[in-house]
């Protein structure tokens, strides 16, 4: 389905409900990036990255690797902690000062729950894929879709 993989520069939403594989699909996305040398960025509100470690080491992948050679970086923010405006700057400060060619927000869902306005969520994921496709980046954002 994804042979040729994702479109350059495009942003992309992984949907579905929990333990649906939605952070190993992005993961995957961004390590066969690295593996081409292209560099990623994984900003995980779900998952500190002791966790990530454990799940790409029982699957058998090479993070630790691309961790140490800085062709891949994982941030965690705690929803609790996050601060709307200041890590806007931070992301795309961390996307320049690093040159992110692959880039996944896991997920919008938790970044979501944790902005008490909701205008102000939609202005900044706006904003922020905006910019990404400005600067050709190619995105996954994962959201949470639990079904009723």
């Amino acid at each position: 389905m994804l042979n040729g993989g994702l479109p350059e520069g495009t942003i992309t939403i992984i949907s579905g409900g929990t333990g649906t594989g939605k952070t190993t699909f992005a993961l995957k996305f961004l390590l066969e990036g690295a593996e081409k040398g292209e560099k990623g960025l994984l900003l995980s509100f779900e998952e500190p990255l002791a966790q990530i470690k454990s799940n790409a080491h029982y699957l058998g992948w090479e993070l630790e690797r691309y961790l140490k050679n800085g062709l891949l970086d994982i941030k965690f923010i705690s929803p609790i902690e996050l601060d709307v405006d200041k890590h806007a700057f931070e992301i795309m400060d961390m996307i320049e000062k690093n040159n992110v060619e692959r880039f996944v927000i896991d997920s919008i869902s938790s970044f979501e729950s944790s902005v008490s306005d909701i205008q102000k969520y939609k202005d900044y994921l706006w904003a922020i894929a905006q910019e990404l496709k400005r600067r050709h980046i190619t995105t996954i954002f994962t959201a949470l879709n639990e079904r009723k």
